[in-house]
């Protein structure tokens, strides 16, 4: 965390099991999380234990609370990165299905768009139309 410039007094660690949210770190770290901040997770779990906890805290904390989320071992979950809506798509392909092979179709259309070559909607129609 020191490597991002996050100084310890924002750290909030929490050893307990993720099987539920009665963790007291992290209510603690919601209650303070405000629109913009930033929030480093080291993985994608520890906002829940199935595709529907983590959807639901996902959507709080980015859209409830307006702060963003990087999972530290999931680059491709960072929401600084998105715009234009690309955030919805990411996040329903990556949180919202088992997982499945990349097409070298989607990372082309990726690359494209993190390029500046094209815009989010240019990616979400080509990824639409394949």
């Amino acid at each position: 965390m020191q490597d991002l410039g996050i100084i310890e007094r924002d750290y909030f660690i929490d050893k307990k099991s993720g099987k539920n949210f009665d963790r007291p770190q992290y209510q603690a770290l919601k209650s303070v999380l405000r629109k913009g901040d930033i929030l480093f997770i080291k993985e994608l779990d520890r906002l829940g234990r199935n595709a529907e906890e983590i959807k639901r805290e996902w959507q709080d904390i980015t859209h409830e609370i307006g702060a963003h989320i990087v999972i530290l071992d999931m680059p491709i979950l960072d929401t600084r990165q998105y715009h234009n809506g690309l955030e919805k798509v990411i996040s329903s392909i990556v949180l919202g299905r088992p997982k499945q092979a990349i097409s070298e179709e989607f990372i082309t259309v990726y690359e494209e768009w993190k390029e500046g070559s094209i815009t989010a909607v240019e990616a979400m129609k080509r990824r639409n139309e394949a």
